[in-house]
């Protein structure tokens, strides 16, 4: 199987992101075949300047091929409405 773990070169875990924070929650998407660790960077650094920060994991990703190609577009718009709606 072709993995599809996109992780920076310090290492990292494509787990989600969530760091709690001020009143403003930014919501970070990774890109197609990668993962919340492509974003922890940016995500730490918004953090730092008071933000709440999620980035999901969207479902398929992460992991390996197999598990991306059944996955329609609107799977991943429904899991990003569901973080909204929890902010």
């Amino acid at each position: 199987m072709l993995s599809l773990v996109s992780t920076p070169p310090e290492g990292g875990s494509p787990a989600p992101i969530s760091l709690p924070g001020g009143r403003v929650t930014v919501l970070l998407v990774h890109g197609f075949t990668g993962s919340p660790a492509e974003l922890r960077l940016l995500a730490e650094a918004c953090h730092q300047r008071g933000f709440a920060v999620e980035v999901p994991l969207l479902d398929g990703h992460g992991t390996v091929l197999d598990d991306l190609v059944p996955m329609k577009p609107q799977r991943w718009i429904d899991q990003l409405d569901a973080v909204i709606r929890t902010q």
